[in-house]
C-alpha cells in the first residue's frame, strides 16, 4: 500500500465571489445573500451572518442551497436594512479552517 499527500496553495486573489449587497424585498432581484462561489466548490464550510451593532448571529448555514433571505434566522421576522458582517469558514482536505469574511448590505 502507499500514500500521496497533495497540498494545494490558494493563490493570495482568491475570494468567494460575494456581492456587497442584497435586496430581498420582493422583486426577484438579488433576493438572497450567499457568496457565489460556494455552491460550485462542493466543500464544507459554515457561514455566519452578524449583526455588527449587537455582536448577534442573525443566521447560520452550512449548507450552499440555503442563502440568507434577510430575516433573522430565515424564518423570523425582516431584519433592519444596514450593513452585516458575513464570516465563512471552509472545512474540508483542501482549505481545512480557512477563514473569509466581509460585509453585506442589506437594502429594502
Amino acid at each position: 500500500s502507499s500514500t500521496m499527500d497533495e497540498s494545494y496553495d490558494l493563490p493570495k486573489e482568491f475570494n468567494l465571489i460575494a456581492p456587497n449587497t442584497f435586496s430581498p424585498n420582493g422583486d426577484g432581484v438579488n433576493e438572497t445573500f450567499i457568496p457565489a462561489a460556494l455552491p460550485e466548490m462542493g466543500v464544507a464550510f459554515e457561514m455566519n451572518i452578524t449583526n455588527p451593532r449587537t455582536g448577534q448571529v442573525v443566521y447560520r448555514t452550512s449548507n450552499a442551497a440555503d442563502s440568507w433571505n434577510g430575516k433573522s434566522n430565515n424564518s423570523g421576522s425582516d431584519l433592519e436594512s444596514g450593513v452585516y458582517v458575513w464570516t465563512v469558514i471552509l472545512n474540508d482536505n483542501v482549505v481545512n479552517n480557512k477563514v473569509f469574511n466581509g460585509k453585506i448590505n442589506l437594502t429594502r
